[in-house]
């Protein structure tokens, strides 16, 4: 009896629930068996009925290959990520409860914001990351229209910090920022994207955040185009003389700058502490102070001697009260979590969910960096918050979009690297 082709693919579709799998395992089998029919139809002088018989025979048993193929090409799970962003999210408790009866109301908030970061990131987890894509210059538009309204519209003070009041709520700059890694990896990922055209889709927000006086988000803004075009190749060597000419460019305008006195002050401070022992330099001699102080298991201590120690110093508060075995294993958890976000981009094979992952690394890593080296008296102090661990919306919100993307983009990269695989062979055919 003569087995044909359709209908043994369409039996073997039965046992596949995804969607995108059954597409590319139909293109993968009929590819396979034509190949199989012609080497048959060329070797053993088979008719055409006869060589696509034989040829569909061999391919297996359609229940086994069906089931053997549900199996491979599932939605996959980032089980370690996800369980190294439940230890972050419970560390994070750790200031809080601190702080609690100092500051008040932090621990029913810190549970509002972890709460919406778990529901975030699970909504975006089971979303098809690639419908996104689409959406890349509206992200991109609401993100410019938001800058314009710190620039122009009414806004409020918040600890000295610009905000936009949205009923109860506000919004802050950095709030903008992933809606233009969206923007920008919706544009890197089209074929024939330039470097030239990239930059000048920087140059609007890095001007504005500029004018705005908004440097860490510009900062981090940069670092996330500049590491995703990296990652595409795109014009690296133009990549390298661009980078060496804004740091040179930078140091020069600080050089010569006319800098206020107490900017002046600050930066020697910096240098200096002991000079400015009540002043500017009170920070790095009491995060100095604290850190030589510190157990390998909790002290605890005065909370009134360092400043936003719930936020801006928060790996120091958690060492001194904590000890160096609870702040080094969240340090740990928190790398970690850098590492499998490399892990997602070499994974996947689509363009634009490793510039969405690539954009989350900067967006991510950077704070994260900046503000351990920041606590070692290494870095100047800038309010870079420690994701996930400082409190606050965007610690908590913001990061959990970047890892609720990740996910979704983990979970799509089998059947995406088989549909890409199709294509080739179809080429190559």
């Amino acid at each position: 009896m003569r087995l044909d082709k359709k209908l043994y693919i369409e039996h073997v579709k039965r046992f596949i629930k995804n969607k995108d799998a059954k597409y590319a395992v139909s293109k993968e089998l009929l590819y396979h068996i034509e190949q199989e029919k012609r080497r048959l139809m060329e070797s053993a002088s088979l008719s055409d009925e006869e060589a696509e018989s034989e040829a569909v025979k061999r391919m297996g048993n359609p229940d086994e290959v069906g089931k053997h193929f549900n199996k491979l090409y599932r939605n996959k799970t980032d089980w370690w990520m996800i369980v190294l962003l439940i230890m972050s999210a419970g560390f994070s408790f750790l200031p809080v409860l601190l702080y609690n009866q100092e500051i008040g109301n932090l621990l029913e908030s810190q549970v509002v914001y972890t709460l919406m970061g778990i529901g975030v990131a699970a909504a975006l987890f089971f979303i098809d990351y690639r419908k996104l894509k689409t959406w890349g210059a509206i992200f991109y538009a609401i993100g410019i229209l938001g800058l314009l309204a710190f620039l122009y519209g009414p806004v409020s003070y918040i600890i000295g910090q610009p905000v936009l009041k949205v009923g109860p709520g506000f919004i802050k700059m950095i709030y903008m920022t992933p809606l233009f890694i969206l923007g920008f990896s919706s544009f890197l990922s089209r074929p024939g994207a330039k470097l030239w055209q990239g930059l000048c889709l920087l140059a609007v927000p890095l001007y504005l955040y500029l004018n705005l006086s908004d440097y860490i988000s510009a900062g981090i803004l940069l670092m996330a185009f500049l590491t995703m075009a990296w990652s595409l190749h795109l014009n690296r060597k133009a990549l390298v003389w661009l980078s060496g000419g804004t740091v040179l460019v930078t140091a020069i305008l600080l050089w010569f700058a006319p800098l206020k006195e107490y900017q002046l002050a600050r930066l020697f401070a910096f240098f200096l502490p002991e000079d400015y022992p009540d002043s500017h330099g009170y920070v790095y001699l009491r995060m100095q102070e604290m850190l030589s102080e510190a157990k390998w298991i909790g002290k605890g201590g005065d909370l009134h001697g360092i400043p936003s120690g719930h936020a801006d110093y928060v790996w120091v508060t958690l060492t001194y009260n904590y000890g160096w075995i609870v702040s080094l294993l969240t340090v740990l958890v928190l790398l970690s979590l850098m590492v499998r976000l490399f892990t997602v981009n070499l994974k996947t094979s689509d363009r634009f969910g490793k510039m969405l992952v690539m954009g989350g690394v900067a967006f991510y890593s950077v704070p994260l960096l900046y503000h351990l080296f920041m606590s070692f008296g290494l870095l100047p102090f800038m309010s870079f918050y420690l994701p996930f661990l400082s409190y606050g919306f965007h610690p908590m919100v913001l990061h959990a979009v970047v890892f609720g993307l990740a996910l979704s983009v983990y979970r799509k990269k089998d059947i995406l690297e088989v549909v890409s695989d199709n294509k080739t062979m179809k080429q190559e055919d």
